[in-house]
Parts: C-alpha cells; structure tokens; sequence
C-alpha cells in the first residue's frame, strides 16, 4: 500500500522507499483498468523527473518537503500552471 504524503516522506527519509518506487507504483495504478477513465491527462515523464530529484535529494542528506516523493492527482478545478482547468467540460478539451 502507497503511504500517504507524511508517511511517503517519513519512509524515503529512513531509506526504506525511494521516491522513484513509489512512483513506479502510483502509475501502475493509474495506468490500471480501474482507473481507465480517472485521468483527463498525466504527466509521468515529469514525475519520474521530479521522483529523480527527490532521490537525489536525499542522497545527498537534504530535508523533503511534503509532498516530496508522491505522486498526486489534481482535480481540474483547480488552476495549475501550464494545465488545463477543464471543470470536467467536454468543450475545453
């Protein structure tokens, strides 16, 4: 099972995940038949880039934020840089 945000954090920290894994895992899942139709779009190419740095990070000794090493799905509702904001509307897609 995938921790949540504090408890991914707290598992890469104590070395015993890696931010690249639990990524592996987060888009297996959304790549799974039960979330066929979950996401309008991703970006798992930017994920394995951030999961990179994460891990780089904590090689290095540095502190995670949160939501440091998960991968997370936005409702597109909200407004996020370079996205869409769709409010689930057929017609901006």
């Amino acid at each position: 099972m995938t921790p949540d945000l504090t408890g991914a954090r707290a598992e890469i920290m104590a070395g015993r995940e890696t931010a690249g894994a639990l990524l592996e895992r987060s888009v297996a899942a959304a790549k799974s038949l039960a979330c066929r139709h979950a996401f309008l779009q991703t970006d798992f190419e930017g994920g394995a880039a951030a999961a990179t740095r994460v891990d780089d990070r904590k090689r290095a000794g540095a502190d995670l934020p949160i939501p440091g090493g998960l991968a997370v799905s936005i409702k597109d509702l909200f407004d996020v840089e370079r996205e869409a904001t769709t409010a689930g509307s057929m017609r901006h897609r």
